[in-house]
């Protein structure tokens, strides 16, 4: 199987261009500590110009139920990106509320005791949604960081969810990402300062990353 790819943190058309050839394309929403931070009227006019076969994801930290419904209703994205580490209880009622055609992706940051991590994918897994995302956490903050967590315990959680779909994310870049998928042997990748040079994206590194996902199957 192929190896799916995401980009992230897109804010301008340029951007969308530069990801061309990925298998989805991200947008971060209402989430102002981020500097790829953008209004919800931005991602639903920047969405309406992805072409077909690419889906769009709405990223965003934020944890209430009904401002997630109104979020998707407004940006209408292929998937609801999941990025604070949320209950179960929370994530089923967030499935509950937003529009059928919107899948779920939830966040598990890799850090800390190996078996509760196994238990807490594994809750994940069996609620209403697409994918569980494996991303680093420092200082707090989950998502962003550019820094690796360990894949030994990425593959772990891999090998005790499959096949139900892994994405794996944390301080990806051309240089390292396929070595990563051997490692991991995720359903995806999710990159977004990995492919950026002076805060800026790199069409150079996108166009590089997306060679390297490209040659690897799992």
């Amino acid at each position: 199987m192929m190896v799916k790819a995401k980009i992230c943190g897109n804010q301008t058309r340029k951007d969308l261009k530069i990801a061309a050839g990925a298998d989805a394309v991200g947008f971060i929403v209402a989430t102002p500590e981020s500097d790829r931070n953008l209004q919800p009227e931005t991602a639903a006019r920047l969405g309406k110009e992805i072409p077909p076969f690419t889906s769009t994801v709405l990223v965003t930290t934020k944890k209430s139920p009904q401002t997630l419904q109104k979020l998707t209703v407004k940006v209408k994205p292929d998937y609801l990106q999941l990025h604070s580490e949320l209950s179960p209880e929370r994530i089923a009622k967030i499935a509950e509320l937003i529009p059928e055609f919107t899948g779920l992706l939830a966040l598990l940051s890799v850090k800390g005791d190996r078996e509760e991590l196994n238990k807490k994918a594994r809750e994940l897994a069996n609620l209403p949604i697409d994918a569980v995302l494996l991303d680093s956490k420092v200082d707090g903050r989950a998502g962003g960081t550019g820094w690796v967590h360990d894949w030994e315990v990425s593959r772990d959680i891999r090998d005790a969810l499959h096949p139900f779909p892994v994405i794996l994310a944390g301080g990806l870049n051309p240089g390292n990402v396929g070595e990563a998928i051997r490692k991991v042997r995720p359903y995806g990748v999710d990159v977004a300062t990995g492919v950026e040079e002076n805060g800026k994206r790199s069409e150079r590194k996108v166009e590089r990353f997306l060679q390297e996902v490209n040659k690897c199957e799992v």
